[in-house]
């Protein structure tokens, strides 16, 4: 069982715990700017992904076609209440999909 334990924490170490349990995914799709930063909408499944570290595309590159490959990080962001008085924030709510150290490339 003591060898298990080893063998497991060396492998998280080796992989990273911030990567542990992340998929790498590939997708191809358009790149939009978004207010929470640089997406790729696949339009079929009306979904973004996000891409860390990266704030906004270059106009040169919006309404193209990427393709992104990278790890995928499911974040579920709760509604934050309302407090009385104070204006409702403007949030994003929901699963907010998120591809780290994102390598792209402009499709055709």
């Amino acid at each position: 069982m003591k060898k298990i334990n080893i063998t497991l924490s060396i492998i998280l170490l080796l992989v990273g715990i911030e990567g542990f349990g992340q998929k790498t995914k590939v997708i191809v799709g358009e790149a939009v700017n978004f207010k929470a930063g640089a997406a790729v909408v696949i339009k079929n499944e009306k979904r973004a992904y996000f891409l860390d570290g990266i704030s906004f595309w270059d106009e040169n590159i919006v309404g193209k076609i990427v393709k992104v490959k990278g790890r995928l990080k499911l974040e579920d962001i709760k509604k934050l209440p309302h407090k009385p008085g104070f204006p409702i924030p403007q949030q994003m709510v929901g699963i907010k999909r998120t591809i780290l150290k994102p390598k792209w490339i402009l499709m055709k």
